[in-house]
Formats: C-alpha cells, structure tokens, sequence
C-alpha cells in the first residue's frame, strides 16, 4: 500500500497542459485499455469535472467558491462561442461542439455545486447517496456515453455504483471533504454515535470518528461488491471506467479499515502495481 496525500480521487497533475491523469492515479488505471479517442474525451471531462467539483472544498469562504463557479459557468458560454480562455476548455472545445449536450450537462452540474455550498447534512444515508447522485448524474452518463449507450436499467446500476465510489472518495478524504458545506455523513449516522458535524469538522484527529467510519465504510465496502456482482458482465466490461475505479475503491477501503480508519492523518491507497493488476482483470473479465 501507498500513504499518499493527493487531490481528490487521488490525482496529481500530468506536469503538462493536456490535462492527462498523472500516472499511478485512479484515473490514470482506469481509463488506460480505452482506445485513445475515447480515453481522451474520459480523462478530459473528467479534467472538468475534478477542476470544478474541489472548488466547494479548497474554497473556505462561500463566497470565493460562488464566484469561481460564476467564472466557469461564463466560461461554458465562451466556450461555446468559440472563444475559451482556459487551457482546459481549449482542449474540450471539440468535444462541445460535437456533442452540445455536454455543456447543458456542467451548467446543470455547476448549478448543483452552487446549491451545494450551503451548510447541509443529510438525514439519512439514502439522502446522502441522492445528494452525491443530484450533483454528479448528469456528468456521470456523459462519462458513461463514451461507451456504447445503455438502456435505463443498466445507467441506474452504473450511476449507483459511481455515487457509491464517489462515497468512498469522500469519507477516505475526509480531511478536505468536511471543509465542504455539504457533509457527506448522514444525521443518523452521526447520532448514533454521539456525534455532530461541527465535531467532525473541527476534530485534530481519528480517534473520536473511529467508530463511525469503520461502520460507514465496512457497509459502503460491501454495497460496492454487491452492486458489482449484480451488474451484467457485458456492463462491467464496456464501463470498466467505472468498474475499475470500484475495484480500486473497494481495495482501498479494505486498506483504509484495516489502518483504523486513520482518515485525517493520512490517505492510503493502493500501490500502482495493484491498481494496474485491477484494471487489467477488469479489461480481461469485465
């Protein structure tokens, strides 16, 4: 295993301007056995995606983070009057212009996170998967539209699996999650364990939030396996975006559990050599 303190969804800059997943990230492992036309478009939405989604979260003050959402959401206009300003937007231009859709898609997507920045814990945990899903659907079957389209059934199983290891992002980095206005951990599950967000939020260390988190990821860590083995192999296989990301997922919640749920002093993840053996078994096996 890897102690490791990176961005969300455990990305680092590619050191260059084509906004590619620097190798050894989740990204990079699971978008590696696309062809390049679709790997291209994955890692770039999902470029936009990342550059917007950490705003709510490196942002303390709402107001900056409103604003920078603003800014990107005028960009989406530049964008489609063919004058970007951003690097990133000069490397989406193409898929925009083919694909109209996608700019609808992170307006929504932009509109969800400036309704996110208000201070919000869910009541339930079933509230906390229809907020993750309210956010990130709509980007979630963009990404899931770089393979052959499902019908409704099959989006409903991928986009739950996505929100579930959109989960698993979180409650691994909590450290910079609870800076978000919108905490991820249910009103019930805090009180069941004596706790209230503003604990979480301000607690220097893991102890106090042992309990809770072991019980949140010991359930997430099998809500993941179960929602893979129910989903069709044809499905795994031509989403392996997706399910190589759970694959990872599912490892480093197992590493995570087995750390004591450490969270704020540290993040571990899988070493490169297992993700790269997770996302050659899911190119191989679906």
């Amino acid at each position: 295993m890897a102690v490791t303190d990176e961005r969300r969804h455990g990305q680092g800059a590619s050191g260059t301007n084509d906004f590619s997943p620097a190798a050894g990230t989740d990204y990079y492992y699971a978008s590696l056995y696309y062809p390049l036309p679709q790997r291209r478009r994955i890692q770039l939405l999902e470029a936009l995606r990342r550059e917007l989604s950490v705003i709510p979260e490196v942002c303390r003050d709402r107001g900056v983070a409103h604003t920078k959402l603003a800014w990107w959401h005028d960009e989406l206009d530049h964008l489609e009057r063919g004058t970007p300003r951003h690097q990133l937007s000069r490397c989406l231009a193409p898929y925009f212009h083919s694909e109209p859709g996608l700019s609808n898609c992170f307006r929504d997507f932009i509109v969800a996170l400036h309704s996110s920045l208000s201070d919000v814990v869910p009541p339930t945990r079933d509230a906390v998967l229809d907020e993750i899903a309210a956010v990130h659907g709509g980007v979630i079957r963009a990404l899931a539209e770089t393979s052959p389209r499902q019908d409704e059934a099959d989006y409903e199983q991928l986009r739950r699996l996505a929100v579930l290891v959109e989960l698993a992002y979180d409650l691994r980095g909590l450290r910079q999650h609870r800076r978000s206005a919108t905490l991820h951990l249910s009103a019930s599950a805090l009180a069941a364990h004596g706790l209230t967000a503003n604990v979480v939020r301000d607690t220097p260390t893991s102890k106090p939030l042992e309990a809770l988190l072991k019980a949140e990821l010991t359930e997430l860590r099998g809500e993941i396996a179960a929602t893979l083995d129910q989903m069709p192999k044809h499905l795994r296989n031509q989403q392996r975006l997706f399910t190589t990301l759970a694959r990872i997922q599912l490892h480093a919640v197992k590493l995570t559990l087995e750390d004591g749920c450490q969270v704020l002093e540290r993040r571990i993840d899988p070493t490169p050599v297992h993700k790269l053996m997770l996302a050659l078994r899911t190119r191989l096996f679906g």
